[in-house]
């Protein structure tokens, strides 16, 4: 069908000459090697190189591990900086390669300037989650349960953070949450928080059995972390699980607001960006500094260990004993 320009009014595309087609076909594209852009920096002028093309550089920089010279670049181009998202790329490049390097304080300065272009919850959960890697780096594991919990408050079903926070009160206490069978302490402590973040873990990834939304690679990286944390969930004493199911189920089964959780992206705008700021910083200070604030995670996920008998703990097996006698 011949309408208004168009070959088919079906696959729309638009008619030309044959002769035009086969002049095109010799066309070949043009190709580059790696690190042509390093070339293109040293022939012109520091004033005829583009941002995209130093961008490009230190990004290259990185990914061949030359972590100081990176930093360098990021640095000059923060100084180029004239949108939000290129602050964002290259201040997150800066952090990291100074987390490469080593130096956790000019990490955190780099990721401070992160912060300062968020515009959406997504952008301050990636915030938390690389100040969480720093601080775990540096062997500050309460700081970095700080900006896990802030995170978690943003994504509240999302199984790496729950998963990060496990570890991180593993960490604390000292203890392997990846142990068969989880031992929880007499005392109502890191422990018992490490195996409901792993019990959190556990509930959402059923939750997501089955979802046809999901590509090969989700499906297998879910199944796979399933077969890692079932097993330790399972050693947990059925006291424990049955009182920490309900309170762990909440809003994971909320289909509708699951998914909204993980492809949410609210651009908070400039207006609703500072106040957000404002209100993200008080957030912050109050956790690290009131001691009233410091346990409002534990007590807004994990209030149901008060319901939990004192003298309800698990006590591992003595093979010991069993081994003797064989």
């Amino acid at each position: 069908m011949d309408f208004g320009g168009f070959a088919d009014d079906f696959f729309e595309y638009e008619e030309c000459d044959k002769t035009e087609i086969i002049s095109q076909s010799n066309w070949t594209a043009h190709r580059s090697e790696p690190g042509w852009f390093h070339e293109v920096c040293e022939k012109t002028s520091e004033g005829d190189v583009t941002f995209n093309i130093k961008h490009l550089r230190a990004n290259h920089l990185y990914y061949t591990g030359r972590y100081m010279e990176a930093a360098l670049t990021f640095t000059e181009l923060l100084k180029l900086m004239r949108t939000g998202n290129h602050q964002r790329e290259v201040s997150e490049g800066l952090s990291r390669s100074y987390l490469k390097l080593g130096d956790f304080k000019m990490a955190l300065e780099a990721a401070n300037q992160f912060k300062l272009s968020c515009k959406s919850e997504a952008h301050f959960s990636s915030y938390h989650m690389m100040c969480g890697e720093i601080h775990r780096k540096n062997l500050d594991f309460q700081n970095e349960l700080i900006h896990l919990q802030q995170a978690i408050k943003i994504h509240p079903t999302n199984t790496e953070m729950w998963l990060k926070t496990a570890e991180c009160y593993g960490q604390i206490i000292q203890i392997d949450i990846y142990a068969v069978p989880f031992a929880l302490s007499k005392d109502k402590d890191a422990t018992w928080f490490a195996a409901a973040s792993l019990l959190r873990v556990d509930i959402i990834l059923k939750s997501l059995a089955g979802r046809e939304s999901f590509g090969i690679l989700k499906k297998k990286r879910n199944q796979k972390l399933q077969n890692l944390v079932h097993p330790i969930v399972a050693s947990l004493p059925t006291n424990f699980t049955s009182k920490a199911h309900e309170a762990l189920c909440r809003d994971v089964y909320n289909l509708e607001s699951q998914t909204q959780n993980e492809i949410e992206f609210v651009d908070l705008g400039s207006s609703k960006q500072e106040k957000y700021l404002e209100c993200e910083n008080e957030e912050l200070i109050i956790t690290m500094g009131s001691e009233s604030q410091a346990d409002w995670f534990e007590k807004h996920w994990f209030s149901f260990v008060d319901s939990i008998q004192e003298n309800m703990y698990y006590i591992p097996p003595d093979n010991t004993q069993h081994g003797c006698n064989a």
